[in-house]
């Protein structure tokens, strides 16, 4: 029931230019994660196959970029 919740809550989240930068750029800068729905979280370095990815699931599903990152880590 908590994974239906979290999945509702990210397809909310609107996708936004600088979050789809903020996640390109990830490989070299990092990206500021949100720990518990609140930012100001570790800053994770991402692999350029990991973006693609995320960025793949944004598009498919209409998420948020940084959501959709989210959702790939919880899964690994």
């Amino acid at each position: 029931m908590c994974t239906r919740l979290h999945i509702t809550s990210l397809h909310l989240q609107a996708r936004i230019a600088d979050d789809r930068k903020a996640v390109q750029q990830a490989d070299r800068v990092g990206l500021p994660l949100r720990v518990d729905g609140r930012p100001g979280g570790r800053t994770q370095t991402l692999t350029a196959e990991f973006i693609a990815e995320a960025l793949t699931i944004s598009d498919l599903f209409e998420l948020n970029e940084v959501a959709s990152v989210e959702l790939l880590l919880a899964g690994y």
